[in-house]
């Protein structure tokens, strides 16, 4: 099982990337979601989610969504978080 996480924010990318370095603890993959104003980012930007390993989405108003920079999978930091976040999500599932 991989655990893909998303922090969306509306600005405030700064943030956005800090928390989602905090998701790579439970995490295979981890991506920022902005809005096309917030997500086109500069070279030196690109370079911060790259040398994080974080990725960047650009979600647009009518549904569509475009990858601008993709991560590649690490195994999550903490084999305990990750544990206690695949047993949520499969407590969740059985819920349903």
């Amino acid at each position: 099982m991989e655990i893909s996480s998303f922090e969306f924010k509306l600005d405030h990318w700064k943030r956005a990337l800090y928390q989602a370095i905090r998701y790579r603890c439970f995490s295979h993959r981890v991506f920022v979601v902005l809005p096309p104003e917030a997500a086109h980012a500069t070279p030196e930007r690109l370079q911060l989610f790259r040398q994080f390993n974080v990725g960047l989405l650009c979600h647009y108003g009518d549904g569509r969504s475009q990858v601008l920079l993709r991560p590649h999978k690490q195994q999550p930091l903490s084999r305990h978080r990750f544990l206690m976040a695949f047993g949520m999500l499969l407590r969740h599932r059985v819920k349903r």
